[in-house]
């Protein structure tokens, strides 16, 4: 029977790891691409957004369109070729994780994933 184990390279957990995991973040680039959805961006994406430009880095913010789909893939894979970035953030639930390890794989670079229960509360 065969058996198969698959990781990442680096796997950082922590309290407050969105501010102090950006020395982890910089070894794979400076200019990121930051996916993730209207209500991760209102609950923890400003202010992981502030700290990123506060350490220096040039982000481009891109608003997940809801599935994760060849269509979404192709759509911020193209923003992420224009604006010459050199890493993926994917910020929130499994649809955003999955679209961004899908863009990095197409543009052969390096893919950060920051799941958060964000992704799933209810911003009033």
């Amino acid at each position: 029977m065969e058996k198969a184990f698959a990781s990442p390279s680096r796997y950082i957990q922590g309290k407050g790891v969105l501010k102090t995991g950006i020395k982890h973040i910089e070894k794979l680039g400076k200019n990121a691409l930051l996916l993730c959805g209207n209500t991760t961006w209102k609950v923890v994406g400003e202010e992981f957004y502030e700290t990123l430009k506060n350490n220096e880095f040039t982000v481009t913010r891109v608003g997940f369109g809801g599935e994760s789909s060849m269509e979404e893939v192709n759509r911020v894979t193209e923003v992420a070729k224009t604006e010459g970035v050199d890493v993926v953030l994917g910020l929130g639930g499994g649809k955003v994780i999955d679209t961004a390890k899908a863009i990095a794989d197409i543009l052969k670079i390096p893919v950060v994933i920051l799941p958060t229960i964000a992704s799933t509360l209810k911003v009033v």
